[in-house]
C-alpha cells in the first residue's frame, strides 16, 4: 500500500505510471473499494490526491517512479468503519496512540472546532481508537498496534519508513483528523 502525493490523479494514470496490474483505492467515506484494471475501467477517472493510499498488485516486481513532492498534511473527515489513512512523515505506533488519535490537549473528547469542509463539530463526543496496524511493503505484511500497547510502541511507520506507509484503523465514530506529524482529531460529526 503506498501514499499518494501529488495534489490530483486518477486511478488511470496511477495504472499507467506504476505498472500494476491492478489498482485498488479504499473509499473511506463509502466503505468500498475502488479498482482499475486493463479488463474494468469504470473507475478509472476516480481523482486521488493527497490524503488517500492505493494498493497496487502486479505479477512481476517493478518500481513505481512517483511524485513526492506533495505537502504532507490534510485533514480527513473519517466515516465509522474501516480508513485507511496515508502517514507522511516518520513516526511510532506509540506517537499514533498519544498524539495523532487524541485531541489537541492530549485527551480523548472531542471540541466544538469548525471542521476542514466548514461545518461545525457537535464536539463532546468520547473516543478512543484501539486497533491499527501499518503496512510495510517491504516485506508485503502487516504490522499490528494496539493503543498503548508496549510491545509494539516503538515500532517504525510513516514515509520511507521501513517500507510503512499506509495505516488501517477502525473507527467507531465520524471523527474529523487533522493528520501532520502532531495531528490530532479535531471534532465528530454525524
Amino acid at each position: 500500500m503506498w501514499n499518494i502525493h501529488d495534489y490530483s490523479i486518477n486511478l488511470s494514470d496511477i495504472f499507467l505510471t506504476s505498472g500494476a496490474d491492478f489498482v485498488y483505492n479504499w473509499n473511506n467515506t463509502g466503505q468500498e473499494w475502488l479498482f482499475y484494471s486493463a479488463a474494468a475501467t469504470d473507475d478509472a477517472s476516480a481523482v486521488l490526491g493527497i490524503g488517500d493510499a492505493v494498493l497496487l498488485y502486479e505479477n512481476d516486481n517493478t518500481t513505481w517512479f512517483r511524485n513526492l513532492s506533495g505537502t504532507p498534511q490534510y485533514f480527513i473527515n473519517v466515516t465509522g468503519g474501516h480508513v485507511y489513512m496515508p502517514i507522511y512523515y516518520n513516526t511510532t505506533f506509540g506517537e499514533i496512540s498519544t498524539e495523532q488519535f487524541r485531541n489537541e490537549t492530549g485527551g480523548n473528547l472531542t471540541g466544538n472546532a469548525t471542521d476542514y469542509l466548514g461545518s461545525t463539530n457537535k464536539g463532546d463526543l468520547e473516543f478512543q481508537i484501539e486497533f491499527f496496524a501499518g503496512y510495510n511493503n517491504s516485506n508485503h505484511q502487516w504490522v499490528d498496534g494496539i493503543y498503548e500497547w508496549s510491545w509494539n510502541n516503538a515500532t517504525n511507520i510513516g514515509d520511507k519508513k521501513d517500507g510503512t506507509e499506509v495505516l488501517w484503523f477502525y473507527s467507531g465514530y465520524n471523527i474529523t483528523l487533522n493528520v501532520t506529524k502532531d495531528g490530532e482529531v479535531i471534532g465528530n460529526w454525524t
